[in-house]
């Protein structure tokens, strides 16, 4: 009974410890999130995950037309499993942002992942 006990409080305090983890990784890029909206309100320039994006006419724009580059809401998935035999695991969907390619001129190639708000 007492070793069921200890793998029991064991488990508990690796869940918390990946909870805590997950909603501490992400909290340094709101501040720069916040500033890449600011910067999107003031001009054709702006600065999304440390990539400067902008919206000027390259010469590379005459081939094709998703060049254009977009702030977008999106989701992240993050799901963290102690194991299966403890059957403690955690999930939890998170807002983010990302940049998309849309029709228009700009220096955008592939845009970027999701990324936190």
């Amino acid at each position: 009974m007492k070793k069921k006990l200890v793998v029991l409080c064991l488990a508990a305090v690796l869940a918390v410890s990946a909870f805590l983890f997950i909603q501490n990784r992400y909290d340094n890029q709101n501040d720069l999130l916040l500033a890449n909206v600011e910067a999107l309100a003031d001009g054709e320039y702006f600065t999304f995950n440390g990539q400067e994006w902008n919206k000027d006419y390259h010469l590379y724009n005459e081939i094709g037309e998703h060049w254009c580059p977009q702030i977008e809401e999106c989701q992240i998935s993050v799901s963290v499993s102690i194991g299966y035999v403890l059957g403690v695991s955690y999930s939890e969907t998170i807002n983010g942002q990302r940049v998309q390619c849309v029709t228009g001129t700009g220096n955008c190639f592939d845009g970027t992942g999701c990324i936190r708000l």
